[in-house]
């Protein structure tokens, strides 16, 4: 009697410790805290490997797996504001915090161990702690301040917050571009050692993470507020000459007005977070920018407020009154 066919189940036990070290993300932290030798060993299979330490090779296929599925799970893209943020932090933030450290673990050894072969990437671990904490930074700040107003204000205005994490993109870029130096395009010498081909395959998928990061903000998230900050300008009802439209998608430095000049509306904010939109947008520009701020009413308190907080930092210069609203601009000073 024939016998119907089995779905053959994917293993990585036959498979070697190098070549998982180097396709997996993550991969090379759970090998080290098995005390699986992915380096000198790194030809061995993981079933071999795991049977010399007395590990059981299915634990170690299973969490394999579930690292498997945290890459995929990365894969989609959402629409609406909050899923997308979720989709942010999940995959990138918490991919970036869980491969950098690993990394600089790898480029150490790396640099000890091959300190005198001429294709060493001498000071890479160096950048990348750097790396690590300046994104981490970055990560804070949206994490704790520009993605709880985005959940909040879904249709509010936070053009000058976003200006400085798109500046800080730059900066990471420009990092980035640092590793491909040192690394050689991350071009391997003949002979590399194991952690050396895990190290530069675990940074080829930095790279593509971190650039897809930066590509999700940059032209997904992010033009959906600053959208908003065209129709506060082009709607409030205050005479006033008006801005240029904000040409912020894929243009080269275009989240950097050339007058310098930013529309903040604070009527679209709800007023419980009104305060904390406001010193945010405000701490976020730099020295010789102007915010032209938009409300429903003089805003006495508010002034008293910025006044003692930023002190002669901002300038505080009424532009407009009329029934409907009030325009004032702050303009951040310049170092005298």
């Amino acid at each position: 009697m024939p016998t119907t066919p089995q779905p053959q189940s994917q293993t990585h036990a036959h498979r070697s410790l190098g070549e998982l070290a180097r396709e997996i993300s993550g991969a090379t932290a759970l090998f080290r805290q098995h005390r699986l030798d992915f380096c000198c060993g790194g030809d061995q299979t993981l079933e071999a490997a795991a049977r010399a330490q007395g590990i059981d090779v299915g634990m170690i296929e299973t969490q394999l797996a579930a690292l498997d599925q945290q890459s995929a799970a990365g894969a989609q893209t959402p629409d609406d504001v909050g899923s997308l943020i979720e989709h942010i932090v999940s995959r990138f933030h918490e991919g970036h915090r869980r491969d950098l450290p690993e990394l600089i673990v790898l480029a150490a050894k790396v640099e000890q161990v091959h300190a005198a072969h001429p294709a060493v990437p001498a000071g890479l671990t160096q950048l990348l702690q750097t790396m690590r904490d300046e994104l981490e930074a970055h990560m804070h700040k949206e994490e704790q301040i520009l993605f709880p107003l985005m959940r909040r204000n879904p249709a509010g205005f936070l053009a000058p917050p976003i200006a400085r994490m798109r500046q800080e993109h730059e900066d990471h870029g420009r990092m980035l571009q640092g590793v491909q130096q040192l690394t050689a395009g991350l071009r391997l010498p003949p002979g590399a050692c194991a952690t050396w081909q895990a190290l530069y395959a675990g940074l080829g998928r930095f790279t593509d993470e971190l650039m897809q990061h930066v590509h999700t903000e940059n032209n997904i998230l992010f033009p959906q507020f600053e959208a908003a900050a065209q129709s506060a300008v082009a709607t409030f009802p205050v005479e006033t000459t008006p801005m240029e439209p904000l040409h912020l998608i894929n243009q080269p430095h275009a989240h950097r007005r050339a007058d310098r000049t930013y529309a903040f509306d604070a009527s679209g904010i709800a007023k419980r977070f009104r305060h904390a939109a406001i010193f945010g947008a405000l701490t976020a520009l730099e020295p010789g920018e102007t915010m032209a701020f938009f409300n429903d009413h003089d805003p006495i308190p508010l002034l008293q407020q910025i006044e003692r907080h930023f002190g002669e930092r901002v300038r505080a210069e009424y532009v407009s009154r009329s029934a409907e609203g009030v325009r004032i601009d702050f303009h951040v000073q310049t170092a005298a």
